[in-house]
């Protein structure tokens, strides 16, 4: 069984994502039109099936080097209007979901496992992280010309931003840059910390390359008192270890980088070293846990994310290196 959650939700916030459990289901529809159309983004009526319910809701390509690089893109899945009351989907609205990118390719649906529990670690370490559910599915193309259907695949979705401002009562932002003072120290140390954990460069505290708002692959969400700093997108991580074509060295060389702004304080980031460090079975125990379609995919994420536990033996020295190394 996967490890559990470290969170909890209040009242409103789905079911969805309170069990660890792989959640098996059916989406049904004309999937390649959808496919086909990726780029445009076109939403098409799909059939989900779970727990014995039938559910009519809307799907749709969504993503932007996935929706490139992948021949089955990401979803987005939109139970807006469906009736979902009394099930696991209940209130749901717009979910990003997460599939294998390429059919019958085991390193690629693998890629993805290794995604969802970067996920699970960062759950592991605080609530202030989204939620996400893994899930098995069984495609059905309507259209009958999608190939490499035959078997069921992983893949997961993601806790919708409007249940994670309700779960932390807190406002999800829409501004261009970041007021670091704004910023919860402690939150934003320890995402840092875990970025370098999981090998990810794919992230900043400012807007990316064609991007209006801050930040990159970093939400902003507002308690009233300060200003969180949640992650997402940890598909160019070492620790997901996914093979998109790209000419990007520091990714495809799975190293190590720093990327913490030289305004933080040393004892917030040593602090967050040792929050991660003080969990060190719990979370090589979540990366063991999660399944893998090739094995050795499952041994190579667990020794992937032992290694920075052999460099945060020495705090001292790993702390020292990230402030000459900073921002």
């Amino acid at each position: 069984m996967l490890a559990a959650s470290a969170t909890s939700h209040g009242e409103g916030v789905p079911q969805l994502f309170d069990s660890d459990n792989v959640l098996d289901v059916e989406i049904r529809g004309a999937l390649w039109s959808l496919v086909q159309g990726k780029q445009e983004r076109e939403e098409y009526p799909v059939v989900i099936s779970a727990g014995g319910h039938d559910f009519e809701i809307k799907a749709r390509a969504r993503g932007n080097s996935r929706l490139r690089l992948c021949r089955f893109p990401p979803l987005r899945l939109d139970f807006t209007g469906a009736a979902t009351a009394g099930t696991v989907f209940e209130g749901l609205g717009r979910v990003r979901m997460v599939t294998h990118c390429n059919r019958s390719n085991a390193r690629s649906e693998d890629a993805g496992l290794n995604e969802f529990a970067a996920y699970r670690l960062f759950n592991a370490l605080t609530e202030n992280s989204y939620r996400v559910r893994l899930l098995r599915v069984n495609y059905r193309d309507s259209d009958e010309r999608l190939k490499g259907l035959d078997k069921p695949y992983y893949g997961f979705v993601m806790e919708p931003d409007s249940h994670l401002e309700e779960r932390l009562t807190s406002r999800d932002l829409d501004v261009t840059g970041v007021v670091y003072r704004r910023l919860d120290q402690a939150q934003v140390a320890l995402m840092t910390v875990f970025q370098y954990m999981i090998g990810n460069p794919d992230w900043s505290l400012v807007a990316g390359d064609g991007e209006d708002e801050c930040c990159h692959n970093v939400r902003l969400f507002d308690t009233g008192d300060s200003w969180l700093t949640i992650p997402y997108d940890f598909d160019l991580s070492g620790l997901v270890n996914a093979r998109y074509r790209t000419s990007d060295k520091l990714v495809q060389s799975r190293r190590r980088v720093y990327l913490g702004l030289c305004k933080a304080a040393r004892e917030d980031v040593a602090s967050a070293v040792r929050q991660i460090v003080v969990r060190k079975d719990a979370l090589l125990r979540i990366a063991g846990e999660i399944p893998s379609v090739d094995e050795k995919a499952r041994s190579r994420r667990v020794k992937y994310l032992d290694g920075f536990f052999a460099e945060a033996a020495d705090e001292e020295r790993l702390v020292a290196r990230f402030e000459r190394r900073c921002l």
